[in-house]
């Protein structure tokens, strides 16, 4: 869980996750990124807010934004999907193959 790294001290945390881990980040400016799930938009924290994140990580109950992957070769895709339909989430084209989804 990151509650203060910004920017590409987020991507760079990830590099201690298990293969397949994931981060729960709270900061604004996160950055995209496939094992980073991203929780914020929310002004009214409580004394029991992170335990109850924490807890919701731990059990796998944490909903994961929806996100859509593409290989490099479909980016005109993703732009196009990202221009004529209703996006939620993340849009994300990986140079990679091996790790789009």
């Amino acid at each position: 869980m990151n509650l203060a790294l910004t920017g590409e001290a987020v991507i760079a945390a990830t590099q201690m996750l298990r293969p397949g881990g994931r981060l729960l980040s709270t900061t604004p400016g996160t950055p995209a990124h496939p094992a980073v799930t991203t929780v914020m938009g929310t002004t009214d924290l409580r004394p029991c807010t992170l335990d109850t994140l924490a807890a919701h990580v731990l059990d796998g109950t944490l909903p994961e934004p929806a996100t859509r992957t593409y290989v490099l070769r479909d980016a005109a895709r993703a732009y196009l999907d990202l221009a004529h339909e209703h996006t939620r989430g993340k849009i994300v084209v990986i140079v990679d193959t091996e790790t789009a989804r």
